[in-house]
């Protein structure tokens, strides 16, 4: 039915996969078909793997065949001899399931927009803003100036960049994977602001390959959270991988920011800031930039340690901070929960140094961490903060 609706004989894996997908979401909670089809949510949307493995069952019994063509797209096709006979006992449960499969296919016009559907309607609307609309269009934009030196218009990619990060979970659950996310985010705004063809290939192409790793770490920690109880056995090997994808990330940024700061350079890091949406810290990096000009005795902030901060506070952890510059260059911001202060000092590298206190309830901590682990040491005052 599937390969009838597309007027082709085969069909992907991605249409199969996708039309399972909107089936099972059709059924009732008491089908016991749902629960045969158990999903997570990574990298390309919802994923079924006993789905997959289904499909390979038919093609092993020969109820379907694969398209051999080399290079081709994954497609599979009925044999159309067996491909009519019933697989299994008709039941009320099966006539729900497959007047749900018949549903999904009526409505499948293109396998685009099935899933923009998918994505519009994910548990994150990154999946929608970030792998949909902004990567596709930064990765496109690097790919022209890799390959011919071109001068696209960056503003349009730099507006879905801006709302992709509005959009990353603000779940604690990420708190610790967004300063990598918010480091490419920096590094990406730079680049665009500035404009791409004063790059040259090789960072641009570095760039497009940062950007496809943010996704794919992100989508790592989404599998942890978002999965059918069926996968709950793996979640510390998924935990794992996330993990070794967050690094991936560190490594894919710092291998191209340097470059992009130095031709960028500090204006474009604060101009980066107002583009998402912190006008008032953007004034105040401003500003600190104006009395560093006019008195050389001023601290003035390091262009890392700035993008360091303009990464932390992009992620709306926490509201806008006072900022400051320590004399050592750091980047330095404060926020004032009731009665308490908390701080946080952001050099160059991926630790910053932490302080808190808060007096009525006789709390206090300090330490150094990453970001994400100095937000957990300090509970107490981020939960005050966002009270």
């Amino acid at each position: 039915r599937l390969a009838a609706k597309r007027r082709r004989p085969q069909s992907t894996r991605t249409e199969i996969l996708k039309v399972l997908y909107d089936a099972r979401n059709r059924l009732s909670a008491a089908n016991p078909y749902r629960d045969a089809l158990p999903y997570y949510w990574h990298i390309d949307g919802p994923f079924c793997p006993p789905a997959y493995a289904g499909l390979q069952d038919l093609v092993g019994s020969g109820l379907a065949r694969p398209n051999a063509k080399p290079g081709a797209c994954e497609t599979y096709s009925l044999e159309p001899t067996r491909g009519a006979l019933p697989l299994v006992k008709n039941d009320a449960y099966m006539d729900e399931a497959r007047a749900a499969i018949s549903g999904a296919v009526d409505g499948l016009v293109h396998i685009n927009d099935m899933r923009r559907d998918v994505y519009e309607n994910a548990p994150y609307p990154m999946y929608a803003s970030y792998r949909l609309k902004f990567e596709p269009q930064f990765e496109s934009l690097c790919g022209e100036v890799a390959r011919t030196g071109a001068r696209p218009d960056p503003d349009i990619v730099a507006g879905l960049l801006a709302a992709a990060a509005s959009d990353y979970p603000k779940d604690a659950e990420f708190d610790e994977q967004w300063q990598p996310f918010g480091d490419f985010v920096i590094a990406a705004m730079s680049f665009l602001i500035a404009g791409p063809e004063k790059f040259g290939g090789d960072v641009a192409a570095k760039m497009r390959g940062a950007s496809e790793q943010a996704w794919r770490a992100l989508a790592a920690g989404i599998r942890v959270e978002r999965h059918d109880p069926h996968y709950d056995a793996s979640v510390p090997g998924w935990t794992c991988s996330r993990d070794e994808e967050i690094s991936k990330l560190r490594s894919a940024v710092a291998d191209c920011a340097p470059a992009v700061m130095e031709t960028s350079g500090r204006d474009a890091v604060i101009e980066s800031v107002r583009r998402l949406g912190m006008g008032r810290s953007a004034a105040r990096l401003l500003e600190l930039e104006r009395i560093a000009d006019e008195d050389p005795d001023e601290d003035r902030m390091g262009i890392k340690s700035m993008s360091r901060l303009a990464a932390f506070i992009a992620g709306r952890r926490l509201p806008e901070p006072d900022i400051g510059a320590c004399p050592n260059g750091d980047a330095q911001a404060v926020w004032w929960p009731p009665d308490g202060i908390l701080s946080m000092d952001f050099g160059p590298g991926d630790a910053v140094t932490y302080a808190s206190v808060l007096r009525g309830a006789r709390w206090r901590k300090h330490g150094r961490a990453r970001p994400g682990s100095a937000l957990s040491r300090v509970a107490p005052a981020v939960e005050a903060l966002r009270a």
